[in-house]
């Protein structure tokens, strides 16, 4: 059970979410890149399942790590609810509330290595994710990557042509260890 002072329903979820608004007619999942990736994804089941207080279900679940919070779905909305938005918050009461996350942490990890060492966030040849979380049309185009980014004229394991210079990168170094990030 998810303790009280944890519920986004009450705290995190603000009448920004629209949470209360969703008539659930679908367009955020029809525009949601993730659905068509990942089979079983669907913002507006979320919206539901939040809106029915199913809270722990959702945390405990790995639906909301797959939503890219591209915000495709707040943009369609007739109702300018942000499913991308209530999906934010119950990862907040995730990580909170489940410690165990390890795909996540994983992640997080990485962003924190390539940051300072780069100043990128993720980098094409450090992205490790569980082989079951990603389906196999994804898996297929993950592993052309480097191949079409050298014919694009990027570098295979860098999302720029040009890197950062050092001394712009030594800024970012001090902005992370600053903020107590890295």
């Amino acid at each position: 059970m998810v303790p009280p002072e944890l519920d986004p329903i009450d705290e995190r979820v603000g009448p920004q979410s629209g949470l209360n608004r969703c008539m659930q007619c679908g367009k955020c999942t029809a525009s949601c890149p993730a659905a068509f990736i990942f089979e079983g994804f669907s913002p507006r089941d979320i919206m539901l399942r939040a809106m029915k207080g199913e809270i722990e279900s959702l945390v405990m679940g790995e639906e909301l790590w797959q939503c890219a919070q591209c915000l495709s779905c707040a943009a369609r909305c007739p109702r300018d609810c942000s499913p991308a938005g209530v999906i934010q918050a119950l990862r907040i009461v995730a990580l909170r509330s489940n410690p165990n996350i390890d795909h996540m942490r994983m992640i997080e990890d990485g962003v924190k290595v390539n940051l300072m060492k780069t100043g990128q966030t993720i980098l094409p040849d450090t992205l490790v994710l569980p082989n079951d979380l990603l389906g196999p049309r994804t898996r297929k185009r993950y592993k052309a990557s480097a191949k079409h980014r050298r014919e694009l004229g990027y570098r295979a394991e860098d999302s720029r042509r040009v890197e950062i210079p050092e001394e712009d990168l030594e800024k970012i170094r001090i902005l992370l260890r600053e903020t107590d990030y890295c």
